[in-house]
């Protein structure tokens, strides 16, 4: 049985009658949410693949919770959004911090809403963007990260963090402001 182009709701109702499903919904999601894990935190491959473990055992633990009237892609970042922050919090407070080797392809595609240079080479505007996320507020760095790494619209972000999609509106706008600041901050040499 082909369920490639089954809907994300269909998936779910099928997972709910055959386990054996489940595995399409897995391979559906994996990337995304380990590209979104180690955009949020800049932790190795090897953390983020205990987080998103532990993302899709929450998932089908809740999958009979799930409510079709929210899109499922968003319920799922809201899971592992939640996952991330609680590994973050974590960390944090054992006075631990996270550092990985440099992958361009995570920040990629960031930099064009916010006025960065397109003059520099492609890795070094990409470092560019993961240091400038990490020296921003965790609030402002995740709704940078979902709206534009992973392009989840303001209804979505408002779903995954459960904020009133007004103040996801205002924290996007704070959060590009943030951003500009630290980046011109920490690479004025780059305007």
């Amino acid at each position: 049985m082909n369920n490639k182009n089954k809907t994300d709701a269909e998936l779910v109702q099928l997972s709910l009658q055959n386990t054996d499903i489940f595995a399409e919904i897995i391979m559906r999601y994996e990337r995304p949410l380990m590209l979104y894990i180690m955009r949020l935190l800049t932790i190795s491959s090897g953390d983020a693949q205990d987080i998103l473990q532990n993302v899709f055992i929450k998932i089908w633990q809740n999958l009979n919770a799930y409510n079709s009237d929210m899109p499922f892609k968003t319920w799922a970042y809201r899971i592992t959004h939640n996952a991330a922050i609680s590994h973050y919090r974590k960390r944090k407070s054992r006075g631990e911090e996270d550092s990985i080797s440099f992958d361009p392809e995570l920040y990629g595609g960031f930099s064009d809403d916010l006025e960065i240079p397109k003059n520099i080479d492609a890795n070094m505007r990409a470092e560019q963007v993961k240091v400038t996320l990490q020296n921003i507020d965790e609030k402002y760095r995740t709704v940078l990260v979902l709206h534009y790494l992973e392009d989840i619209s303001y209804a979505g972000i408002s779903d995954v963090l459960k904020k009133p999609i007004g103040t996801v509106s205002s924290l996007v706008q704070r959060a590009k402001q943030k951003f500009k600041h630290q980046y011109n901050s920490l690479y004025p040499h780059t305007q």
